[in-house]
């Protein structure tokens, strides 16, 4: 687990170990926790302000929401004695929430942590642009995901146990991510579209030309 922290514009980072209790929520305490220690160490500091990208956190600490998981428990009581403790000296402090995107320098030192350490980074969705479900990218061209998987077959972007190949990887036709349980593949869907067109375009050219008969008997009739 990796903790992501910056104060006064320097980013701080540390590692955690695997643990059965280890989560998003606790991880985000437990970086909340570095960041009350130092702001204790130092005397100078009146008003703190720390903005996380945790809502539950921010929302637990100023009581809307109850905290009842065994597993933050110990880590929110931890928080809201230093908090204390900081206010007892005279010191102003908040905690709030903003978006993951605005915090994006944490979001790297927590990433450092991890991959410091030679821990794989896990992303739960696919980025923008890309879809794990062949299905997604089937409803575009009115194919069934089987259907699209043969066509990607045929192009040499998958193996034979349906990976993406050394090809589709180097043409950002496929990217491979690890989900937290495992490796999964994502499609990029207008690449994938584009070799859709072409496989059509080889398609109607192995299609021999259609043959119009001509029936050149007299036709006879009666009026």
């Amino acid at each position: 687990m990796g903790l992501g922290w910056v104060i006064g514009g320097v980013p701080h980072s540390k590692y955690i170990s695997a643990a059965s209790d280890n989560s998003n929520n606790v991880a985000e305490y437990l970086a909340l926790i570095e960041v009350l220690q130092a702001a204790l160490k130092l005397p100078e500091v009146t008003t703190l302000k720390v903005y996380g990208d945790s809502q539950l956190v921010s929302s637990q600490l100023s009581g809307e929401y109850a905290v009842r998981s065994p597993n933050i428990i110990p880590h929110f009581q931890q928080a809201a004695s230093l908090i204390a403790k900081l206010k007892k000296r005279g010191c102003q402090v908040s905690v709030q929430w903003h978006p993951r995107e605005c915090n994006e320098a944490a979001d790297a030192a927590s990433k450092k942590a991890l991959t410091d350490n030679d821990v794989l980074i896990a992303e739960r969705k696919s980025p923008a642009g890309f879809t794990k479900r062949l299905g997604d990218i089937g409803v575009r061209l009115s194919l069934s995901a089987v259907a699209v998987g043969k066509m990607l077959d045929r192009a040499g972007l998958r193996t034979d146990d349906k990976k993406p190949t050394e090809l589709a990887l180097i043409e950002g036709v496929a990217r491979e991510r690890f989900d937290g349980f495992g490796p999964v593949t994502d499609w990029h869907i207008e690449k994938v579209l584009e070799v859709a067109s072409l496989d059509a375009a080889e398609e109607a050219k192995r299609k021999p030309p259609m043959k119009l008969g001509v029936d050149h008997r007299r036709r006879t009739g009666t009026a």
